[in-house]
C-alpha cells in the first residue's frame, strides 16, 4: 500500500511540475525565440491584397488593387532606381491574366526595396567609421 501511495504522489507531482514548467514557459519561450511581425503599412497591405487576387485567380479585381494602390504609387516613386518598364510589365500581367508573371513582377519590386532598406544601415556604418577614422588621425596629430 505504501509503495502504491510514493507512485501516485510522484505520478502527481511530475504531473504539477508538467504543467507549470508548460505556464511558465509559455511566455518565456515566446519572449526567447526574437519573433517580431511588425505592422503593415500601406505598400505590405496592398501588395497582400493583390497577392490573394491572384491566388484566387481574380486578376481585375488584383488589377483594379494595382491602379489605385500603394504598390503602384511607390513604383511610381522608385521608377529611377526599379528595371525600366516594371509598371507596365505588371500591369500587362495582370491583364493576361498571367499569375506567375505577376508574381515575378511584383517580386522584382519588392527585392529592389529590400536593396534599397539594406545599404540605408551599411552607409551609415560607414559614414560612422569614416567620422571614427577621421577623429583618431586629427587627435594623433
Amino acid at each position: 500500500m505504501r509503495l502504491s501511495r510514493v507512485r501516485s504522489s510522484r505520478v502527481w507531482l511530475v504531473l504539477l511540475a508538467a504543467a507549470l514548467v508548460a505556464l511558465a514557459g509559455e511566455p518565456a519561450a515566446a519572449h526567447h525565440v526574437g519573433a517580431y511581425v511588425p505592422r503593415d503599412n500601406e505598400i505590405s497591405a496592398n501588395f497582400k491584397q493583390i497577392k490573394f487576387s491572384i491566388q484566387a485567380r481574380k486578376f481585375d479585381v488584383a488589377l483594379r488593387l494595382f491602379e489605385t494602390g500603394a504598390v503602384r504609387g511607390e513604383m511610381r516613386a522608385q521608377a529611377a532606381r526599379l528595371p525600366a518598364g516594371l509598371e507596365e510589365a505588371t500591369r500587362a500581367a495582370f491583364v493576361a491574366g498571367d499569375g506567375p508573371r505577376s508574381e515575378r513582377c511584383l517580386m522584382v519590386f519588392f527585392a529592389a526595396l529590400v536593396r534599397d532598406l539594406a545599404r540605408e544601415p551599411v552607409q551609415r556604418i560607414a559614414r560612422t567609421l569614416s567620422g571614427l577614422i577621421e577623429a583618431s588621425i586629427t587627435a594623433w596629430r
